[in-house]
């Protein structure tokens, strides 16, 4: 009877060490971030997908890509993103992390910064996609974006450039890049700057990881000065395959940047990204 008893008392006591470590086993810190070892769970984790019996759903690897020097916001800094909407407006004092990563965006912020990839940027702009859960960044309820959230973060500004023919190199962002499976862009792109008046041209090509490729083409000059935007879609319905917006912001070295959000709507559902255009001038 003895020898039952202390069996008892010795699974009890296993028992309340495993309640006592799930309970203890953390959650959301004061960032947002996922503090200690413990499973998303119910909410399938952040990379995608519900997970079954309460387990985490498996996440694909982020590639984080990398920025080349931190962003430098100025009096205007601005933010555009695709995912959740076509949402534009002021940074409003949100601070980079040190790996280049932006986890707050307006309204929205990602869970967890290591889910932050497809990063790229220099003090003109930062750019990147998250691939993982996000949340309202005031509530802390998670918001359902089914393709991620991309973003783009730069200076808006009324002064053009001295006049002169800019070459433009492009770079891209999109929550497919973030995991290693998604688009590329090539071509050729160029600024004009002319009077005070700067023009736009680009001949593109958005390739899938499947190969399938996108014109991505435009002309576009702001007679109306380079803080205004100009759309190609994505306001109001449209058969277009491929949706855009253009906007202008400040460069390094006398030169500007353009900023290219859009929506490639393919039959197997709508995908998201941004698209950077670093125009300098002929070293």
């Amino acid at each position: 009877m003895k020898l039952e008893q202390a069996k008892l008392l010795r699974m009890g006591a296993v028992a309340m060490c495993a309640f006592a470590l799930a309970a203890c086993g953390g959650g959301d810190d004061n960032n947002g971030g996922k503090a200690g070892g413990a499973a998303v769970g119910a909410s399938g984790g952040t990379g995608g997908g519900t997970g079954g019996g309460g387990g985490t759903a498996p996440q694909a690897t982020i590639v984080a890509g990398k920025v080349d020097a931190p962003f430098v916001p100025g009096s205007d800094a601005r933010y555009a993103s695709m995912g959740l909407g076509t949402l534009q407006g002021g940074l409003d004092g949100v601070l980079q992390e040190s790996n280049g990563a932006y986890r707050t965006i307006g309204a929205y912020r990602v869970a967890d910064v290591s889910r932050v990839g497809g990063m790229a940027g220099n003090t003109a702009f930062a750019m990147g996609s998250w691939a993982g859960s996000i949340v309202n960044a005031t509530t802390g309820k998670e918001v359902t974006a089914p393709s991620g959230l991309s973003y783009v973060v730069f200076n808006r500004t009324e002064t053009v450039a001295s006049d002169g023919v800019l070459a433009c190199t492009p770079y891209l962002t999109s929550p497919r890049i973030a995991t290693g499976n998604g688009e590329t862009l090539g071509g050729n792109a160029t600024m004009t700057i002319a009077g005070g008046v700067v023009s736009v041209s680009a001949d593109l090509k958005l390739k899938q990881a499947n190969g399938n490729e996108t014109a991505l083409n435009f002309a576009t000059t702001f007679t109306n000065g380079i803080r205004s935007t100009s759309y190609m879609g994505l306001l109001g319905a449209t058969s277009r395959e491929l949706e855009y917006s253009i906007s202008v912001g400040a460069g390094n070295n006398d030169s500007h940047i353009v900023v290219v959000p859009w929506k490639l709507n393919l039959a197997t559902g709508a995908q998201y990204g941004a698209a950077v255009l670093d125009c300098k001038r002929p070293s």
